[in-house]
């Protein structure tokens, strides 16, 4: 049994589980309960006839398969010849998890409760409902954002810190413009955007108006996640300066109070760390990452405070308990500390791939250091 939950934990470390994977696997498992279960109350309302063949099992398997297969590509990022139906058919796609996973679960609870899962359509009907429900919470959700606050220290400089915005079909210029407000409403000494502030690397690109209305004292910054498109890309480069942001790639930059460095992600940038870079520099050293993986590299090289997204801290139940626990809840969310290095892991403040938030939140994050760069952290392991 060790071994088998070692090997489960092993796949799920090994995924990106904040993207694609977990209403992947979610979907494939609705699919298996809602065949099941379709095939049984399709056999058990023949009069007489009890179709209980391979045959008859595989065509429901099959159809359902293509349907779920025209949703994963929606999901992983294939355009629709409409735009437009982007939205409601990422409604549908979180729709059809809840509801299979409610059939999935209610398939194997009724042989135990010894019930007729034949005749309980109220039951079927009522999770249709509940996951209907759920749905609609999540999407209300979405458009909401909260202001998270941690505090390092007392009289020091305060860092706005936001990521994952994914601006595209989902998230537009009204989100961003709330996006754009409560960061301006934490008169902030730094502006630092970790990642992800577009949804896909080739999607038009737009909302530098809004953007350029963000306000500090020494600046907006930003680091490419795995969702940005390259650097070398002139088009985005363009689109940064008219957003009057600035680009940290892979180098440092020497603030009042601090300094910042920024590692590009890795998925569509190269990443070369530059530690070399911030010796002698003003401390305390911040370095942005937009994946949580590279704190513990952060930490050994004497990184002070790092900022990091990419996680959603989960999006939508139950992702986020999945994302916690492929995490070990080491690199999932919040405020966390390895040695003498503060880390700080945003839900972000957008969402992709399913337009719903349940059970996590939109947030835009205070981060309030001491005077003189100051920090206060516990000690932790890494391990």
């Amino acid at each position: 049994m060790k071994k088998i939950a070692s090997a489960f934990r092993r796949l799920l470390e090994g995924c990106s589980w904040t993207g694609l994977t977990t209403p992947w696997i979610l979907l494939l498992l609705s699919l298996y309960g809602l065949g099941l279960h379709s095939l049984s109350r399709f056999c058990g309302g023949l009069a007489g006839l009890m179709v209980e063949s391979g045959v008859a099992a595989m065509c429901v398997h099959l159809c359902l398969f293509l349907c779920g297969l025209v949703l994963l590509l929606h999901e992983t990022g294939h355009r629709w010849a409409h735009r437009r139906l982007k939205l409601p058919l990422g409604l549908l796609s979180a729709w059809f998890i809840y509801y299979g996973v409610g059939a999935f679960l209610w398939m194997l609870l009724c042989p135990a409760l010894g019930m007729d899962m034949h005749r309980d359509a109220m039951v079927l009907n009522a999770l249709a409902l509940l996951a209907l429900a759920a749905v609609a919470l999540g999407y209300r959700n979405a458009g909401k954002l909260t202001t998270t606050r941690y505090a390092l220290g007392e009289g020091g400089a305060t860092i706005a810190l936001i990521s994952d915005l994914h601006l595209g079909d989902y998230v537009g210029i009204s989100h961003l413009r709330k996006i754009v407000e409560r960061v301006n409403e934490l008169n902030a000494d730094v502006v630092v955007i970790a990642g992800d502030l577009t949804d896909e690397p080739d999607e038009p690109l737009f909302g530098e108006e809004e953007l350029a209305k963000l306000q500090s004292r020494e600046g907006v910054f930003f680091v490419a996640g795995n969702h940005d498109p390259s650097v070398e890309n002139p088009e985005f480069r363009a689109f940064l300066q008219r957003s009057h942001i600035r680009l940290l790639h892979n180098e440092a930059v020497q603030l009042e109070q601090l300094t910042l460095l920024g590692h590009s992600d890795p998925a569509n940038n190269a990443r070369h760390p530059s530690w070399e870079s911030v010796k002698g520099l003003r401390r305390p050293l911040v370095a942005v990452e937009h994946d949580p993986r590279f704190i513990a590299e952060c930490a050994e090289r004497g990184a002070d405070l790092v900022l990091c997204g990419h996680t959603h801290a989960g999006q939508f139940f139950p992702s986020d308990l999945l994302v916690k626990l492929s995490a070990r809840d080491r690199f999932h969310y919040g405020l966390r500390h390895y040695g003498s290095t503060a880390a700080v892991i945003s839900s972000g403040a957008g969402f992709f791939n399913l337009p719903i938030r349940l059970g996590t939140e939109n947030e835009v994050v205070a981060i309030h250091l001491g005077a003189n760069g100051s920090l206060q952290t516990e000690e932790s392991s890494l391990q």
